[in-house]
């Protein structure tokens, strides 16, 4: 009897594994940590033992010169779910931050540090529904040393999401209206925060086209929600000519484009041979995509999609 298991699991910033020895894997990573190929890397990421099953297993960064960038643990071989202490290091040595994590979210007690040691931001993640916006400013020092947030008052800049922008912080959180620039996109944007909450949030291009946003990150989805996609993918997914039991998932990852399409279709993790070729298959020739947004403008977006096949 064969039948497919089908999970899907969406993350923003997929692992593109290209390289492993019998025990680590290796992964190369650009300037933002997205996957990129050899010859286009600022950083390589190494999962320590990754062939052996266990409850967490060591990751370290490195900058391309072979210096130390990050370390800490991730519960899954992939290196997808940053669990527990993180650290991230200045190519000179210095700290950059450290905090702890879950699933690759940040939670608790967070510092950052500029280039020549000296402390940039002392911060808490706290737990909200939404991982946008869950950030508590206790003290931040600009790149001059002049305080701006002391005991959660002050102004305070950012940069999330390709933009930069700026405004006030009361108790901690941001408070009032909010200015910013993206300059890739050369859009501007102004939001207004009431105790860290998203009040609203206006986009204007470089057209002067106006989008009003609700949500700052909108993630791509299927039109017709995702118990319609996971129908298509059992229903769709051929297995022919494999003639030995598998128990095991292949992760695809992908980029939905602002139109919807999908682009740049990658074995993350596979099974080999036609089973990767029919994963890839499924995914390119799956239409319906509804694209993601940042700030309410159409934006690409990587994601990743395990797929379980059980075949008995």
């Amino acid at each position: 009897m064969r039948s497919i298991l089908l999970s899907v699991l969406f993350l923003m910033m997929p692992v593109f594994l290209l390289a492993q020895d019998a025990k680590d894997k290796k992964t190369f990573l650009d300037s933002l940590e997205n996957p990129t190929v050899k010859d286009n890397y600022t950083y390589y990421r190494i999962v320590k033992n990754n062939t052996i099953p266990s409850e967490t297993y060591e990751i370290k960064n490195y900058y391309r010169s072979g210096k130390l960038y990050g370390e800490g643990k991730t519960t899954d071989s992939l290196g997808f779910n940053i669990t527990g202490k993180f650290i991230t290091y200045y190519e000179n040595g210095n700290k950059k931050s450290e905090g702890n994590y879950s699933n690759s979210t940040p939670t608790g007690p967070h510092k950052t540090w500029y280039e020549n040691g000296k402390l940039q931001m002392d911060a808490l993640y706290f737990e909200k529904e939404k991982t946008v916006g869950n950030l508590k400013i206790n003290q931040f020092y600009d790149a001059k040393g002049k305080q701006t947030v002391k005991d959660g008052n002050g102004t305070y800049e950012e940069e999330s999401y390709g933009g930069k922008s700026s405004g006030k912080i009361k108790n901690g959180l941001k408070e009032g209206e909010w200015k910013g620039s993206n300059t890739k996109t050369k859009a501007t944007f102004i939001e207004i925060y009431k105790e860290g909450e998203l009040v609203s949030g206006e986009s204007t291009d470089s057209d002067s086209q106006k989008y009003p946003y609700s949500e700052i990150f909108e993630n791509p989805e299927p039109y017709k929600g995702m118990p319609s996609f996971y129908k298509y993918v059992a229903a769709n997914f051929h297995i022919e000519n494999v003639d030995i039991p598998v128990n095991d998932k292949i992760i695809v990852s992908f980029i939905v484009e602002k139109d919807g399409s999908v682009a740049n279709i990658k074995i993350l993790k596979g099974l080999g041979g036609q089973l990767d070729l029919e994963a890839k298959r499924i995914v390119k020739k799956y239409n319906g995509w509804k694209p993601g947004k940042v700030r309410g403008l159409f934006a690409r977006i990587s994601l990743a999609l395990p797929i379980a096949i059980h075949i008995e």
